[in-house]
């Protein structure tokens, strides 16, 4: 790792800086213990990695795919390209469209109870934190006007964020609209049908 080259060993004892390198420490102590292999560990792993990879690669485009996490039927694959913004897509529909044919692959494996996700450059996180922004600004429209509104059209992941941010809400409800996969998120004042 990188070495000092301030030429002391750190800093005085008792010192603001002390406490900033005891908060680095236990920051990279508490990164080291959820570090996760990102190469595949087992032939289905591997097989995945390397199916994503040729998809992307007869797209047209060049990748580095690698494991993100593992939990129980749930493997995360990170996807690093120069040509993240094309391959996520507008509102994540590529990637969402790529995420669903690696499960479909992954069914034909013999692991349809394991879920694939994809992600490049933290999208999912980043379209999380937009939903649940999305989600508290629309209740609080809804309160000041009264009036329900109806959200864009979403896919199930991007609906449950959306109703499980409202869920304590006293006053809110929500409620799904529209039919087969993508749907619409209605939000209303509870006991008041749209």
């Amino acid at each position: 790792c990188g070495g000092r080259e301030s030429g002391h060993d750190g800093p005085a004892p008792g010192s603001g800086a002390a406490a900033g390198s005891r908060e680095a420490r236990e920051t990279r102590e508490a990164r080291e213990e959820r570090h996760i292999e990102p190469l595949p560990m087992d032939d289905f792993e591997s097989k995945i990695v390397e199916w994503t990879t040729e998809v992307i690669n007869l797209m047209g485009y060049s990748a580095q795919v690698s494991v993100a996490f593992r939990e129980p039927n749930k493997l995360g694959l990170r996807i690093d390209t120069d040509s993240a913004s094309i391959l996520t897509g507008k509102k994540g529909r590529n990637i969402d469209a790529l995420q669903l044919l690696a499960n479909v692959y992954a069914g034909n494996l013999g692991h349809s109870d394991t879920k694939i996700v994809l992600d490049s450059e933290n999208y999912r996180l980043r379209r999380e934190e937009a939903l649940v922004r999305i989600a508290y600004k629309t209740a609080e429209e809804v309160r000041s006007t009264g009036h329900s509104i109806l959200l864009e059209p979403m896919n199930p992941f991007e609906r449950r964020i959306i109703h499980t941010t409202l869920n304590d809400i006293i006053d809110i409800e929500t409620k799904s609209e529209g039919d087969g996969l993508i749907k619409q998120v209605r939000v209303m004042l509870k006991g008041r049908n749209q």
